[in-house]
């Protein structure tokens, strides 16, 4: 089997709430809305988030992403409004949008597997 693209499906009850987090997160708006309740965004050349609008099946998915730089990657999330808390090992930040109650958090780690997202 050939895999040519990944797609990471999150299922949430809210698109309207669920959006502008992941623009923060992602750092741009989405690059597609091919209808109202889906909502996605290239991350890589062969990688995308798609945010579905699916009560049921809302905060049961955890989105793992890697990323290459932790510091940036925190600097830039804090130019966008979000807090940090960083383990004692500084390999995990522990992010929290503007205006969250920290039940939406970004857990983003230098250790190759990234952000554990529920939203």
């Amino acid at each position: 089997m050939s895999i040519d693209q990944v797609l990471a499906v999150v299922p949430v009850s809210d698109m309207e709430r669920a959006r502008p987090w992941y623009e923060l997160l992602v750092g741009r708006p989405e690059d597609n809305r091919p209808m109202d309740t889906l909502a996605e965004w290239r991350v890589t050349d062969r990688g995308w988030i798609q945010v579905f609008h699916d009560p049921e099946r809302a905060a049961s998915a955890l989105l793992n992403v890697s990323v290459d730089d932790l510091d940036k990657h925190v600097a830039e999330l804090a130019g966008r409004g979000w807090q940090s808390a960083t383990s004692r090992r500084r390999t995990r930040v522990y992010a929290y949008p503007p205006s969250s109650t920290r039940t939406a958090t970004a857990l983003l780690s230098s250790e190759g597997y990234a952000t554990s997202i529920r939203c």
